[in-house]
């Protein structure tokens, strides 16, 4: 029998990161570390969602979290930083004028900090789409150094209290990322010493406004990424390292969990889950610096044969012909693939993950409707996951 739809929930476009020693060490009960430090809970918001009818930043629910970092600043091959989209970011449309004072997601950024003083904003610089350069930039010292002050010109000079530092997102020193970004072996050492010249930047800048500014780094969870990175020089340089524990299976045409926490039973590649990964890293670094991702949004794939309920069988992403994409975030998972699609649950009790499948698109029985369709089903496998 064939499935209509299989559908992977990474825990279940709004990215959260918890302190690792929080969660591993001390649960989710909000207990305090014993080195003082409250957990991290980050959530990276994408600045292009301004576009989306009915979409407010200014609405995002920020209780709880400690950090927000806007995704994401540009990044030119001289290492010159700007803007990401001056339309949506400052308001600065059409002519490209910026109007008085805050517009745009920047204001929306400074309503949350008022509504929430101690919530601390960082801009992501690079991202997926946005790594092709900093290969290049990195290459020298001027080009570093010219990353780390247009980065604090375009960002923070202008906006006082606005932001409180950077997330550097490049997305892959020496290789991997999109096919036309710019790679060399020195990648792996000029990434060190292009987060040691913003350290020194933002330091800098820091004592001239009487303030301490944030450091993160956006790091690959795949095994084989870490080779090319400086871990342990790193961490003492950032105040964190995010590890991107999601999209182990991103370009795939198998289904698999897009962020299990440890291998499903069968899982032909032992290595891509979040335990693997983080296990890597605790190699080299303090497990203070490190930060686990998780995904607010599920992948989806058509064609898939039933075995296994779906798990790691040849499918095609997305759905076409039904009109739902290869990736849906939270709120599209409340309002269309599970609640009105029918989706069976399952849980990996093995890999602490949860999926979904469907053989035929209507919901079936009055009991069915309550047990596959419900959307509040999405709230519940969440905290499945968060929890585990």
């Amino acid at each position: 029998m064939m499935l209509r739809h299989s559908l992977s929930l990474g825990a279940t476009c709004l990215l959260t990161a918890i302190l690792l020693a929080a969660v591993t060490s001390f649960g989710m009960d909000g207990a305090v570390p014993p080195s003082g430090r409250k957990p991290l809970v980050i959530g990276y918001v994408a600045s292009w969602k301004a576009y989306e009818p009915g979409f407010r930043m200014a609405d995002l629910r920020t209780k709880g979290l400690t950090h927000i970092i806007y995704a994401f600043g540009k990044v030119g091959p001289d290492g010159t930083v700007s803007l990401g989209d001056p339309c949506i970011d400052v308001g600065a449309c059409g002519d490209g004028e910026r109007p008085f004072g805050l517009a745009g997601n920047f204001a929306a950024l400074a309503s949350l900090k008022k509504r929430n003083p101690d919530l601390k904003v960082l801009v992501s610089l690079g991202g997926w789409q946005g790594s092709g350069s900093f290969s290049d930039a990195a290459a020298s010292k001027a080009g570093r150094y010219r990353m780390a002050r247009t980065a604090i010109q375009t960002y923070i000079d202008p906006y006082p209290g606005l932001f409180d530092g950077f997330d550097i997102d490049w997305e892959f020193p020496v290789e991997g990322g999109l096919e036309d970004n710019s790679h060399r072996p020195a990648d792996k050492a000029n990434f060190t010493a292009l987060m040691t010249a913003f350290r020194d930047t933002l330091d800098e800048a820091g004592a001239a406004k009487g303030r301490r500014y944030l450091l993160s780094a956006a790091v690959s969870a795949d095994l084989p990424n870490l080779a090319n990175l400086q871990p342990k020089r790193l961490s003492r340089v950032v105040d964190w390292l995010s590890v991107m524990t999601y999209d182990y299976h991103a370009d795939s045409d198998e289904t698999a969990f897009n962020a299990p926490l440890f291998p499903a039973e069968g899982d032909p590649d032992r290595e891509m889950n979040a335990d693997a990964s983080i296990r890597a890293y605790l190699r080299y670094v303090d497990p203070a610096k490190l930060v686990l991702g998780l995904p607010f949004y599920g992948r989806l794939y058509s064609g898939v044969d039933e075995d296994r309920n779906g798990l790691f069988q040849p499918g095609t992403p997305g759905d076409p012909d039904g009109g739902l994409p290869a990736e849906m975030d939270y709120r599209q998972l409340r309002q269309s693939s599970i609640s009105r699609n029918g989706f069976l649950r399952f849980w990996s009790a093995r890999a602490r993950c949860l999926g979904s499948s469907i053989a035929k698109p209507d919901c079936g029985s009055p009991t069915t409707i309550r047990t596959r369709c419900s959307g509040r089903r999405v709230t519940r496998e969440m905290q499945d996951s968060l929890a585990s």
